[in-house]
């Protein structure tokens, strides 16, 4: 046992799940995700693929909106990033998204029936719809009602360095993303501005534990299309941990917070978006250069502003 202890102590942490905010209008723009204080070494690079299934179901009628979100998204993404120096890394992320009825309906009625928490609105509809319609009361609508797939917004991303870990104090860094409008906005697939985050990282090691923090913000681009909604800064943070069970094996738990960047547009699912997430899952080490990470996201106070479930996995080569 005290052996084990000490091989888990000495072997590098594999750092959070990178999950986003995976509602299909709250996911509209930019979101940092976890990830680890320390960048690539100088000259080195990593490919990583994502993928994400979310199931989301919203219905809000108010006197000044309507809207309704019945749909599951498909997300992958390809992630490619590089070490410009020991303390500087950049890359970028590429999503391709796919919106469709998918297959997660019954598996979430069955589990909140067991709980008694099913809602009435999503057991008197059909599952596995795909439905996403938001009107105004002066007429303007806005709806995606197929299903559909195409490139998402494009992000660049980088990471400064600022503190090394020591015994005695966490790793520090400070990083910043710019999301690109190349996501289509008539599918919904973008929300044709771009916008600017910029955020801190924390990350400090004991024995065979390690805990992250976040603290990032979101500056949106021009008004939301074609209803003319203002936009507010995003404010998220986010605490990690990880339990390194063997050299390979990680055990994740993270819990988030995000801010909707909406206001004032009559809806409580749009304005009243602030979200707290539970997500856990596993990394697993299957060779030095090559770490794979699946796990499920859980939101806890707000159904109607974020994805109801998701499930996700990250596979991340590094060379």
């Amino acid at each position: 046992m005290l052996w084990s202890g000490m091989v888990c102590e000495a072997s590098p942490p594999q750092g959070p799940l990178p999950v986003h905010n995976y509602h299909p209008l709250q996911g509209l723009f930019l979101h940092l995700p976890a990830e680890t204080v320390q960048g690539l070494p100088k000259g080195r690079a990593r490919v990583g693929l994502d993928f994400a299934e979310s199931n989301t179901f919203n219905i809000s009628s108010h006197p000044e909106t309507f809207l309704i979100v019945d749909l599951e998204m498909a997300r992958l993404s390809l992630g490619l990033d590089y070490g410009v120096t020991e303390i500087l890394e950049v890359g970028l992320e590429i999503p391709f998204l796919w919106r469709y009825g998918g297959f997660l309906d019954p598996f979430i009625e069955g589990v909140e029936s067991f709980f008694g928490v099913l809602v009435a609105a999503r057991a008197a509809r059909p599952q596995n719809e795909v439905e996403l319609v938001i009107v105004e009361k002066d007429g303007t609508s806005l709806s995606a009602n197929e299903e559909g797939s195409g490139l998402g917004d494009i992000t660049l991303r980088g990471k400064l360095l600022l503190h090394r870990e020591n015994p005695g104090s966490p790793g520090i860094a400070l990083r910043a993303a710019l999301k690109l409008p190349t996501g289509d906005k008539d599918l919904v697939f973008g929300s044709g501005h771009p916008d600017f985050g910029i955020g801190t990282l924390l990350q400090k090691s004991l024995r065979a534990f390690t805990l992250y923090g976040y603290l990032d913000v979101v500056f949106p681009g021009d008004p939301f299309e074609p209803f003319g909604w203002s936009l507010r800064p995003i404010v998220s943070f986010e605490f990690a941990s990880e339990f390194r069970k063997s050299p390979k094996l990680s055990l994740l738990a993270q819990l988030g917070f995000h801010t909707s960047p909406f206001q004032d547009t009559g809806s409580q699912a749009l304005d009243d978006g602030n979200v707290f997430e539970l997500a856990a899952g596993l990394s697993y080490r299957i060779r030095e250069n090559l770490t794979w990470k699946t796990g499920a996201v859980q939101n806890l106070n707000a159904p109607d502003s974020t994805a109801d479930f998701s499930l996700m996995s990250h596979l991340g080569f590094q060379f």
